[in-house]
Order: structure tokens, then sequence, then C-alpha cells
């Protein structure tokens, strides 16, 4: 996220860097509370884990996995130019 929150420092000023950076922990807290509310990623889960992704901003996703005790944020993936998966 840091790389993220950097470009938006750099290249739209600290504002926007600043409220991006909060919608994303907002948006993490709120996955904690509700982890299954994002969508199963089939191309990513595997027997062991189940992935979701859940769209933070429009052009951003969280991917994710979580059990009874946590939830482990694995990226913040770019939606730009995607085409059928990650």
């Amino acid at each position: 996220m840091n790389s993220v929150a950097d470009w938006y420092l750099d290249n739209v000023g600290y504002a926007a860097a600043s409220k991006f950076v909060r919608g994303i922990y907002s948006t993490i807290n709120t996955l904690a509370a509700y982890p299954s509310m994002g969508r199963v990623e089939q191309n990513l889960s595997t027997s062991r884990y189940t992935y979701y992704s859940f769209t933070v901003h429009p052009k951003y996703r969280i991917i994710y996995r979580y059990n009874d005790r946590k939830i482990d944020i694995l990226a913040i993936y770019c939606n730009m130019m995607q085409s059928g998966g990650l």
C-alpha cells in the first residue's frame, strides 16, 4: 500500500493520499468485522485457502483470506486494465 500512497502523495497531493489511506484502513476494519462480504476469487483459491476480494476504490481492490481468528491482507491490487483475473 505504501507505493500506492506514495504515488498519490507525489502526483495528487497530501489530501488525496491521506484520504486514500484512510479509506483503505476503514475498509480493512469493516472486512475484519464482516470478512465474508468480499467476493470469492476462484482463480486464487485452493483446497487449503479461500481467497476473497473487495473493491475499496474505483481503481483498487483488497485481496485477502480469513479464518475464525484473523484476516490476512495479501495485496491491494490495481483494477486498471484488468482482463479476467489477477
